[in-house]
């Protein structure tokens, strides 16, 4: 049987998923926590929780025409 997919994933989980999982934020966050470093408590929505939601959503053009927008025309 295949094991549920986690959205959500404490510092420790997401420390042993790696970046592609947890995403360089929370995968960096992570890593200060396991090496000692005072890090506020908290939990790492997974990468795929949120490309599920953005497409769910169909915010796939939004979210791109906002990018777009901002970063690429320098407003």
């Amino acid at each position: 049987m295949e094991s549920p997919i986690k959205y959500i994933l404490t510092w420790d989980e997401a420390f042993q998923s790696g970046s592609q999982v947890s995403g360089g934020k929370g995968w960096n966050l992570a890593r200060l926590a396991r090496y000692g470093f005072k890090i506020p408590r908290g939990i790492v929505l997974a990468t795929r929780a949120y490309h599920e939601f953005i497409k769910y959503n169909q915010l796939q053009e939004s979210a791109w025409t906002w990018m777009k927008k901002r970063f690429l025309q320098g407003n």
